[in-house]
């Protein structure tokens, strides 16, 4: 009798953990397809907050102190930079200066749709408090994307 209870936890603990649910199948590459897919999206854009590039750094610094000197309405600041002249597929480079918001919501659309096979990067500053100031840094591969669009954040009722 006791050698039949311990037969039947044995065969019931194997039938247990043969039903459990595989792994995550991995790529060519061992990723996963949430890595794999965060891998191809860097590919296509990135983004940093406070960071400059080294050959950008004076003209952004003369930009940055403009831009807070600034005492009109407008409180997001552009700066842009097409790298095309040194190289077919070079990244653009694009600086975002916000007074009054705390960071940035950024993301890469793409429709099958699009004849040119471009997405485009959205980007929604989140406000803060008066004194909160967010710089983001977004380099983005031009073959890949057809330009950004910034837009205020809405809350829907």
């Amino acid at each position: 009798m006791q050698l039949r209870k311990v037969l039947t936890l044995i065969i019931m603990s194997f039938m247990i953990s043969s039903c459990s649910l595989p792994k995550q199948e991995l790529d060519d590459e061992g990723l996963g397809q949430q890595e794999q897919a965060m891998k191809t999206l860097k590919g296509i854009y990135a983004y940093e907050y406070n960071a400059i590039e080294p050959k950008h750094l004076d003209e952004v610094n003369k930009w940055l102190s403009e831009s807070r000197a600034n005492r009109s309405d407008t409180t997001i600041f552009y700066k842009s930079y097409d790298e095309s002249s040194t190289g077919a597929h070079a990244p653009r480079v694009n600086y975002m200066f916000a007074k009054g918001y705390k960071a940035y919501e950024i993301s890469f659309v793409y429709s099958i749709d699009n004849e040119e096979n471009k997405g485009q990067i959205y980007i929604v500053p989140i406000k803060g408090r008066a004194t909160d100031e967010a710089l983001v840094k977004i380099t983005y591969d031009p073959r890949y994307v057809f330009g950004t669009s910034v837009a205020e954040h809405q809350l829907i009722p």
